[in-house]
C-alpha cells in the first residue's frame, strides 16, 4: 500500500472519529429547562377581560408580629364587601381598574427554579403553614370571577434596586422570575368604600345641636360631668345661627366658628369599622326582642363600654339612653331628618387595627402620654418609631344615628275653617257666593279655593314627610350595624366648646360728637315712625324740668292732654314745620290729632299717616324744652 493510501485511511478514520464524537456530545448534552421557554410570555394569557373580576384578595405577612392580614373584597349576592367584616364597598369601578393592572403581565429573565431559594428572593407564600420561616414572605394577589375560579394569582416578593422591576412567581409555581409590576392596587379600607360619615350638604343644616359633656373614670365606678347644651338654629343656609339662653347684651354667636363645626363634621371620613354588638337597634336602644336576658344585657353593655359609650335610664320610664365619653352633636337638615353622632373612646394601632382591629386596639389614655390632646406634645396623627416610620394612629370610635325631624318640614297645614252661617239670614259664605252672577258661578268660591289650597299645602308636606322617613330607614340600614373609626385629627377639628362657638360682644363707640346723645338725632322728627324697638329717642329733659320728665311714664296716649304751654315751648325747627305739607290747614292738623290719640286709646299712629309725611304726637314729649334746630312735635299756632 502506498504512502497515498495510507494517508487517505488516517484521515478519513480520523474524520469520522470526530464526526462521531460531535454526535455523541450532542445527544448527551443536557437541553434547555423548559422554564427559559416562559421567558417573555404572560403569566395567565387567558386573562384578559378585567370586567370578569369579582374578588380581590391580598395576604401580606407581618414579620415582627407574625401575623397573617387579609384584605378581601368581593361581591356576594350582588353586593361588594369587605372583608373581615363583610363591609359594603363601592367597589364595582375600582375592581375593574386594579384587575386591568394584572392583565398581561409577562416574564423577565429566570432567576431560580428551587423552592429552596424562595427565602432568598422573598417570594415564599404568606398562606403556607408548611414553611417554618418567619423571613421571606411575600405578598399573594388573587383574582377570582364569580364561579370562585383562579383569573390571576401572583406571589410578589422584593423589589430590585433602581426600580428594575421585582422578583414575581405564580401561586402554583415554583419557578422565580423578574417582572416590571405597575399594578394599581389599594388595600387601605377608606379607598374602597364611602368614606363620607354623613354624606350631606352643610348648607342643608339648619339646626345643630351640641351636648358637651365627658365620662370618665373605669366600669363600673364612671362619673358624667354636667352637660353644657347648646342649641344652634337658622333660618336660611346663608343666615346668621342664633342661639338659645345667650346673653345678647354681652355674647354673641361666633358665626365663623359654628359655619365651621358644620363643615367639619360634614367632612369627617370614615377610616375603620366594627360590627356592633347584636341587640342594640339601629337607634342604639336595646332590642327587646334579642336580649332578653341581664347576661345579654351585660354583654353589649361591656362591649359598649370598651369603646367608650354606655346605656343609662333615659327620662321617660323603660326607655335606653346612649351616651358617650367625648358627647356628641346633632344636625338636623331641612329635609326632615336628624343625625345624632357619639363621640367614644380614643386608640392606637397600626393601619390594619385601625381598619379592621384584626389584632385589638389599644386605649389611649385622654390625659397621658397618649393623648390626643396636641397641649401635650404628642401628635394626634400617630407616634413615629425612631427611623421615621408610623408605628401606630391614633383614632376614636363613633357612632352615628338617623332619626325623623318633622319639625324641620314646616308646620303641618290646617284644614280651612268651615263658614258659620249667618245669624240674620242663615246663609253661610258658600251660599252667599253661590247667589252671585252667572260669570262669578263659573269661578271657585273662596272656600273652594281655601280649600284646593290646603290639600295641595297638605300634599307637599305628606311628600315630604314620607321621603324623610324613607331616608332615615335608608341611612339606619347603613348606619346601624357598625360602629365607625374616625381620625384623632377629625375629632379635635369637631370636639368644640362654649367657649369657641360663642364670642364676647364688642361694646359700640359712643358718638361723643352728637348734641343729642340719648335723644332724638339733630334734624329729625321724633315721630312713632322712626321709632326703633329698644331705641331711647327721648330728648334729654332741663334741669328745672328733670322730676317732671321722670314722672311723665305713662302711655303716649296721654300726651292728648299735655298742657299746651308746654308744646308751645318747642320751637319749629326751620323747613320741617307741619305748613310744610301744603296738603291739610294747621287747625285741621290739630284736630285730626287729638281725635286719633281719643279713639285710639293707645297712643299708636295710624299707619295711614305716614304716607302723608306727618307725625301725629302719638310719642311721649319731654316736659323741658327740645333742643335749638330739632323738629317740633306740633306748630306753636295750634296752640
Amino acid at each position: 500500500m502506498n504512502e497515498w493510501v495510507k494517508t487517505g485511511t488516517f484521515l478519513g478514520g480520523a474524520i469520522l472519529s470526530i464526526a462521531v464524537a460531535f454526535g455523541a456530545s450532542y445527544a448527551t448534552a443536557p437541553g434547555e429547562p423548559p422554564e427559559y421557554e416562559k421567558v417573555g410570555k404572560a403569566y395567565f394569557p387567558d386573562f384578559s377581560d378585567p370586567f370578569e373580576a369579582a374578588a380581590l384578595e391580598v395576604v401580606t405577612y407581618d414579620e415582627e408580629t407574625t401575623e397573617r392580614k387579609t384584605f378581601r373584597v368581593a361581591q356576594v349576592d350582588g353586593l361588594f364587601r369587605i372583608s373581615p367584616h363583610d363591609y359594603p364597598a363601592d367597589a364595582a369601578e375600582k375592581l375593574a381598574d386594579t384587575a386591568t393592572s394584572f392583565v398581561g403581565i409577562k416574564r423577565g429573565p429566570l432567576v431560580s427554579r428551587r423552592s429552596a431559594e424562595h427565602e432568598r428572593y422573598g417570594v415564599i407564600d404568606p398562606l403556607s403553614d408548611a414553611d417554618e420561616s418567619l423571613r421571606g414572605r411575600g405578598q399573594r394577589l388573587t383574582v377570582q370571577n364569580a364561579a370562585g375560579d383562579v383569573l390571576a394569582d401572583f406571589i410578589v416578593g422584593k423589589a430590585l434596586p433602581d426600580d428594575e422591576g421585582v422578583y414575581l412567581r405564580r401561586g402554583d409555581e415554583d419557578e422565580v422570575f423578574i417582572a416590571d409590576l405597575d399594578i394599581d392596587l389599594s388595600t387601605k379600607f377608606s379607598d374602597w368604600v364611602n368614606a363620607d360619615v354623613l354624606e350631606i350638604e352643610s348648607g342643608d343644616v339648619k339646626e345643630l345641636v351640641v351636648e358637651d359633656y365627658e365620662i370618665s373614670g373605669s366600669f363600673p365606678e364612671l362619673s358624667i360631668s354636667p352637660t353644657t347644651l347648646l342649641v344652634f338654629d337658622r333660618e336660611e343656609s346663608s343666615g346668621p345661627w342664633t342661639l338659645e339662653g345667650v346673653d345678647e347684651a354681652t355674647e354673641q354667636v361666633n358665626r365663623a366658628a359654628v359655619n365651621g363645626l358644620v363643615r367639619n363634621l360634614n367632612s369627617m371620613e370614615i377610616v375603620g369599622v366594627r360590627p356592633k354588638p347584636e341587640g342594640l337597634t339601629a337607634d342604639l336602644r336595646l332590642d327587646p326582642q334579642v336580649v332578653r336576658s341581664q347576661r345579654e344585657a351585660s354583654r353589649i353593655g361591656l362591649d359598649l363600654i370598651e369603646k367608650g359609650f354606655i346605656i343609662t335610664e333615659g327620662e321617660k320610664p323603660g326607655e335606653d339612653e346612649l351616651l358617650a365619653k367625648q358627647g356628641q352633636v346633632t344636625l338636623k337638615t331641612d329635609d326632615g331628618v336628624a343625625y345624632d353622632v357619639y363621640f367614644g373612646d380614643l386608640f392606637t394601632g397600626t393601619e390594619f387595627d385601625v381598619e379592621f382591629g384584626a389584632s385589638g386596639d389599644q386605649k389611649s389614655d385622654e390625659k397621658g402620654e397618649n393623648s390626643s390632646d396636641d397641649s401635650n406634645g404628642e401628635s394626634v396623627s400617630g407616634d413615629e418609631s425612631d427611623d421615621g416610620k408610623l408605628s401606630s394612629l391614633k383614632s376614636r370610635y363613633v357612632f352615628v344615628a338617623a332619626r325623623l325631624a318633622a319639625d324641620m318640614l314646616g308646620e303641618i297645614p290646617s284644614p280651612p275653617e268651615k263658614s258659620e252661617p249667618d245669624s240674620d239670614t242663615g246663609e253661610t259664605d258658600a251660599d252667599a257666593e253661590g247667589a252671585g252672577s252667572e260669570e262669578s258661578e263659573s269661578e271657585p268660591s273662596e272656600a273652594e279655593k281655601a280649600r284646593e289650597n290646603y290639600e295641595t299645602a297638605k300634599a307637599e308636606y305628606d311628600r315630604k314627610l314620607t321621603a324623610a322617613r324613607d331616608k332615615v330607614e335608608e341611612l339606619n340600614s347603613r348606619f346601624g350595624d357598625w360602629y365607625y373609626v374616625i381620625s384623632a385629627q377629625d375629632f379635635e377639628e369637631v370636639k368644640l366648646s362654649r367657649g369657641d362657638l360663642v364670642e364676647a360682644k364688642e361694646a359700640e363707640p359712643a358718638d361723643s360728637e352728637s348734641p343729642n346723645e340719648g335723644g332724638t338725632p339733630s334734624g329729625t322728627s321724633s315721630g312713632p315712625s322712626l321709632q326703633l324697638p329698644g331705641l331711647d329717642t327721648e330728648p334729654e329733659a332741663e334741669p328745672e324740668k328733670e322730676k317732671e320728665a321722670e314722672a311723665d311714664t305713662k302711655p303716649p296716649a296721654t300726651i292728648s292732654g299735655a298742657d299746651e304751654g308746654e308744646q308751645e315751648a318747642a320751637p319749629v325747627e326751620a323747613g320741617r314745620g307741619p305748613a310744610e305739607s301744603g296738603d291739610e290747614s294747621d287747625d285741621t292738623k290739630s284736630e285730626n290729632t287729638e281725635s286719633e290719640n281719643t279713639e285710639s286709646g293707645d297712643g299708636k299712629s295710624d299707619p295711614g299717616d305716614a304716607n302723608d309725611g306727618e307725625t301725629d304726637g302719638s310719642e311721649p314729649e319731654s316736659d323741658g324744652p327740645q333742643e335749638e334746630g330739632e323738629a317740633s312735635e306740633r306748630d306753636p299756632a295750634d296752640s
